[in-house]
Formats: C-alpha cells, sequence, structure tokens
C-alpha cells in the first residue's frame, strides 16, 4: 500500500535524490540547518511583540499593529508580553526591527550622556 507524498514530502525526497546522484550526502546537515532557520524566521516574519511595565489594552495594541504595518508594508500579528524591569514605557520587536521606548533606555541613555 502506497501513501501519496505531500508536496513538501515529495519535494524533500526530491533534494534527497540529487544530494545523492551528486555523491553529496555529507551536505545534508548543513542544508537542513538552513532550511529550518529560514522555517523560523518564516513563522516569526509577522509576530510583532510589545513588551511593557503593564498590560495593554487590545485597541492599543491594534494602534501598533497598524503604525508597524505602515512602515513595513507588512500586517503584523502583535502580541503584549510584560517585563517589569521596563519601569515604563514600551519595546516593540518585530522581524529584526526593535523599538526601545522605555523608561529604562531614557535613564541608560541619561546616563551615558551625563558621564
Amino acid at each position: 500500500m502506497s501513501t501519496k507524498k505531500t508536496p513538501g514530502e515529495a519535494f524533500a525526497q526530491g533534494l534527497l535524490d540529487v544530494l545523492h546522484e551528486k555523491k553529496q550526502d555529507d551536505l545534508l546537515p548543513d542544508v537542513s540547518d538552513v532550511i529550518v532557520q529560514k522555517a523560523k524566521r518564516k513563522n516569526k516574519e509577522n509576530k510583532a511583540i510589545v513588551w511593557s511595565a503593564i498590560p495593554m489594552r487590545t485597541p492599543v495594541l491594534k494602534r501598533f499593529a497598524g503604525v508597524i504595518g505602515k512602515y513595513t508594508g507588512k500586517k503584523p500579528e502583535v502580541a503584549n508580553r510584560i517585563n517589569d524591569k521596563l519601569l515604563g514605557g514600551f519595546k516593540i520587536e518585530f522581524d529584526d526591527w526593535v523599538l526601545d521606548a522605555s523608561l529604562k533606555r531614557d535613564f541608560y541613555n541619561l546616563e551615558k550622556l551625563l558621564t
């Protein structure tokens, strides 16, 4: 009894066959690492995290999503995470982009300016 392969399984099998035909099976771990990293980046691509000292309400998070979308051209899913070390303000992480508008960062900048 044969089971039908998904398109992804068929592609992976084709890739394995090519590596085997070219006698480059030793490249499989490197190829696998690249694919895993690309998949992780793709899954993270539309997720933004807004760090704050206190929970943010949904309308505020929707405004953040709108602003991020305006500047990136993407429609991010926004999640709020609590970080009590921020003291106040917020920090946004999206893809490889970070906006730190926290009081902790302001105090750090002020300290550097005064020393």
